[in-house]
């Protein structure tokens, strides 16, 4: 998906205000469509008191704030305008990190903490992979390998999915992996930190900062087919071709109809 913006118009009477969502349309060279989408404290009130005041209150009820849910049906409006056929990204920005709390995760050394995470770094990327059964996860995967090196000198880079340590370990031996695993086994992590608020087990990434022994949380967004975390995506569409016309596979070998040593006990 080659991506080239410019400004989209919204009919003033379909959204009543537009707080802090940026909407770009692909020009004619371009192919997609990329919202981004303030994630930050300033949405939950007008006002710096009742900021203040709702950041008190549970999660859910902050996603109730009037200035969040005008954004979710911005977003709903304006994804219903577009083509079946059309591409499009949502990205979460924050102008500030916002604190979060303990968490812990499994490693195969043992039992690790998002502080611990960081190891030397004062940033931390966080690559949520739904686990060893999605493909297209294993797809972003493969192609976040190569750039391992060069992410980690800039800050820590660690692959979390449920799968347990063993499982990680033994999925990404197969694929070459240079990641750094752990474990949130489908818990307190994932579902209170997921890349896309209301939901779990999505797959994304997400940024923290360290300051001090406490974590702030920067920056997050969603993976999706089509995407441009995935360079193999732009390289199809030269070809004509979309995500609905590929699905990428753990393996692209196939085994002969027939073996020469008799074909018993293949494993299936």
């Amino acid at each position: 998906m080659r991506l080239c913006f410019a400004h989209i118009a919204i009919p003033t009477n379909a959204i009543v205000g537009n707080p802090r969502l940026a909407c770009f349309t692909p020009c004619q060279s371009g192919s997609g469509v990329i919202f981004l989408v303030d994630r930050s404290a300033s949405m939950l009130s007008e006002s710096v008191i009742n900021v203040i005041t709702r950041k008190t209150l549970p999660e859910s009820e902050q996603l109730l704030s009037r200035k969040w849910r005008q954004v979710v049906a911005s977003v709903d409006w304006l994804t219903t305008q577009f083509k079946a056929e059309s591409q499009y990204q949502i990205y979460m920005f924050n102008n500030t990190a916002e604190p979060v709390g303990y968490y812990e995760f499994a490693t195969q050394n043992g039992t690790t903490t998002l502080l611990d995470l960081f190891g030397e770094h004062d940033k931390l990327l966080m690559i949520h992979n739904m686990g060893q059964a999605c493909r297209y996860c294993t797809l972003w995967a493969d192609g976040f390998n190569g750039l391992v090196a060069h992410l980690e000198s800039a800050m820590s880079v660690v692959l979390v999915s449920k799968d347990s340590p063993a499982e990680q370990r033994e999925f990404a031996s197969s694929r070459g992996w240079r990641f750094r695993l752990a474990s949130h086994g489908g818990g307190a992590y994932i579902e209170e930190q997921s890349a896309l608020d209301g939901t779990s087990n999505m797959p994304g990434a997400v940024t923290y900062e360290r300051q001090g022994d406490q974590v702030h949380r920067k920056n997050a967004c969603v993976f999706g087919p089509g995407d441009q975390f995935c360079p193999a995506w732009d390289l199809l569409s030269m070809a004509g071709l979309t995500e609905a016309q590929w699905t990428p596979q753990f393996s692209y070998w196939l085994p002969p109809a027939e073996l020469e040593d008799g074909g018993e006990n293949v494993l299936s």
